[in-house]
């Protein structure tokens, strides 16, 4: 699973690199909200999936050496965990395509 499309990296365009999500870390976040007008606290629970992606030239580059990456990319998204939410990778991949950098990326 990864994502195809046109990206710039320091001056030079890879028209077809090729991005592979290589990690998904996920944890249970817990802050404090102070209620100032009725003198509480609230506890709040945030579910935070961070994702790392190598970025390559293009498909064949990494089917050569998966180690010669061009740049490795991270992003936050909220993960589902119900008992209908996608595999954390398929979640993670759909948090980069949101992202206006990759919408035009297609699976490959």
């Amino acid at each position: 699973m990864a994502i195809q499309g046109n990206y710039s990296f320091k001056g030079f365009e890879a028209p077809n690199a090729y991005i592979a999500v290589n990690s998904v870390n996920f944890e249970v976040a817990h802050e404090s909200i102070v209620n100032t007008e009725e003198d509480s606290i609230v506890w709040q629970k945030g579910l935070a999936a961070i994702y790392t992606a190598d970025v390559y030239k293009d498909q064949a580059a990494r089917n050569a050496d998966p180690f010669n990456v061009l740049e490795k990319i991270q992003g936050t998204f909220t993960m589902a965990v119900n008992a209908t939410a996608k595999n954390p990778v398929v979640q993670a991949y759909n948090a980069l395509k949101a992202k206006d950098a990759y919408k035009d990326y297609t699976d490959v």
